[in-house]
């Protein structure tokens, strides 16, 4: 199982979308490339990213995940003075980096989630949670190859970023709502219509307001 070239991201606990903050985004002392699951729409470029496989044989099955609107790739940073003690994954790194000796270390791990199947367990989304998980889409985790650890919403509501601080002793991956599950879906598959468009009738007339 592989995930497609150009994807976007959504929560799966708050059912945002994993995207690109710029300065004027107004973020308080937050890192460059500061990544936020606040997005409403998985159209924007701000929330578009693409996933390269690893080129080293020893690390098969891993990948980069590079942002398409900095052209930088995901990484891991320490937390700036608001998210003291946390280590933060931002889109940050000029070029992808395999050493595993290297703090820069841009590899993750996608483990695919096979959600629980039975009628009566808790952890089961409703219909509606279901009917939002997008068709052409694949329900995973990001794991840190370096710090062994994954990504995940922010413990304060009030922050939410990704960030390095999950393990899978707090959370459920068999849970659809997990801070640390997404949905990963194919950019491709999205329907992106132009800013203006026209539409016509079987009569060849044009639609007005």
């Amino acid at each position: 199982m592989t995930l497609p070239r150009f994807v976007v991201v959504k929560s799966n606990h708050n059912k945002k979308y994993l995207r690109y903050l710029k300065q004027e985004d107004g973020e308080e002392d937050a890192p460059a490339g500061f990544l936020k699951f606040t997005g409403e729409e998985a159209r924007s470029h701000y929330a578009k990213y693409e996933v390269e496989m690893a080129k080293s044989t020893e690390n098969k099955g891993f990948v980069h995940i590079r942002c398409c609107y900095n052209n930088k790739y995901w990484v891991r940073v320490n937390g700036t003075d608001k998210f003291e003690g946390d280590v933060l994954i931002v889109a940050g790194a000029d070029e992808p980096e395999e050493d595993q000796s290297k703090p820069s270390r841009t590899l993750f791990e996608p483990v695919y989630v096979d959600p629980i199947d039975d009628e009566d367990d808790d952890n089961k989304p409703d219909d509606k949670a279901e009917d939002d998980l997008e068709e052409d889409s694949q329900v995973v985790q990001f794991r840190h190859v370096q710090l062994g650890r994954y990504t995940c919403l922010h413990n304060d509501s009030d922050a939410l970023v990704l960030f390095g601080g999950s393990n899978s002793a707090t959370d459920d991956p068999n849970n659809l709502e997990s801070r640390d599950v997404c949905t990963v879906v194919n950019w491709e598959s999205l329907v992106i219509l132009p800013k203006h468009v026209v539409f016509k009738g079987d009569d060849d007339n044009y639609i007005t307001a």
